[in-house]
């Protein structure tokens, strides 16, 4: 028995998991040309500091082994001044397309400063003990670009810190002004995509949405129909948004969003707007612009009947005079 006993951990000890045994970090850092090997990896789920129930994932690929309490932003760029590492970390938002990348270089001027360009990133495995996987960057047209490859144990903790855009300021001499208004909507903590166009219409701010626009952001997007642009913005009247709706939507219809915009099984912004809306303005701009009065909703509810049912009698005499009927 003893020989069995004494088998056993003598094979215990031998065995080792084979993703421990799998474990590597190997990428590449070039700036101007020059690169520099990424030999260490850690990645961590993190918290959505405005959100509880969003989470991140932060990748940190550097040369040199970086303890625990030096992997925040600041100290981060603090050792890349001062030569001690050169590193990428790497942000992806669970859920969503959003993945950042910032460079810490010392000789980089937008060291510790997110870059305009959103790497990819593969996700190999990432089930809540490990991440396998790849990131990288483009590789033309920037000062720098990465690619790392890593298998690594997935730790868990913290609130996620995102680093600021790579340029706060138009470059001087710069005559482009959507890449202006894409600045303009970094310092505002949009990024210039579709996803958080429509973050910036259920955040009601106008300012971001007519920046949007602005910036080249179509009224009439690809997303699905019921998160076209018009129907998110009429939507807000039922958040105590009417006035900031009302801007929005005259806007968008000056941008040329389609009156009919979202339509599926007869839901459009009108249906919305009879439903939702307190005031006639809103009513009113979509009727100028052609809407269909008489559209019906999945169950038969015409805008007439929402503004009957609703008691919102100015509403329900502009959709009269416009030829709603019974």
């Amino acid at each position: 028995m003893r020989r069995i006993v004494v088998a056993l951990a003598l094979a215990l000890i031998a065995w080792t998991d084979p993703a421990q045994a799998r474990e590597e970090t190997v990428g590449t850092l070039t700036v101007r040309g020059r690169p520099t090997p990424l030999t260490v990896g850690v990645a961590t789920v993190q918290s959505d500091p405005d959100d509880e129930n969003q989470s991140w994932l932060v990748i940190l690929v550097s040369d040199v082994p970086v303890v625990e309490a030096d992997r925040r932003p600041a100290r981060l760029a603090e050792l890349a001044a001062a030569g001690k590492l050169k590193a990428v970390r790497i942000l992806w938002k669970e859920g969503f397309d959003t993945v950042y990348a910032t460079p810490y270089e010392q000789s980089l001027s937008q060291s510790g400063r997110r870059g305009e360009e959103h790497p990819t990133i593969s996700l190999d495995r990432y089930d809540g003990e490990r991440f396998e996987g790849s990131v990288k960057s483009k590789m033309m047209g920037q000062e720098w670009f990465f690619q790392a490859h890593l298998n690594v144990p997935l730790g868990h903790g913290g609130i996620v810190e995102v680093e600021p855009p790579s340029a706060e300021e138009q470059p001087a001499g710069s005559s482009d002004e959507k890449t202006a208004k894409k600045r303009a909507l970094a310092r505002m903590g949009y990024e210039y995509s579709l996803e958080m166009f429509e973050q910036a219409l259920q955040d009601a701010n106008v300012e971001a949405v007519k920046t949007f626009l602005a910036a080249g952001m179509l009224a009439n997007t690809a997303a699905v129909s019921d998160r076209q642009p018009l129907m998110l913005a009429v939507s807000q009247c039922a958040y105590e948004h009417e006035a900031e709706a009302t801007e929005m939507v005259k806007v968008l219809l000056a941008a040329g969003a389609k009156v009919e915009a979202g339509a599926k099984n007869g839901i459009t912004p009108l249906l919305h707007a009879a439903q939702y809306c307190k005031g006639i303005e809103i009513v009113t701009m979509l009727l100028a612009a052609g809407a269909n009065v008489n559209t019906k909703a999945p169950g038969g509810a015409t805008p007439l009947m929402f503004a009957k049912i609703f008691g919102k009698t100015e509403i329900e005499q502009a959709l009269r005079k416009a030829g709603a009927r019974e």
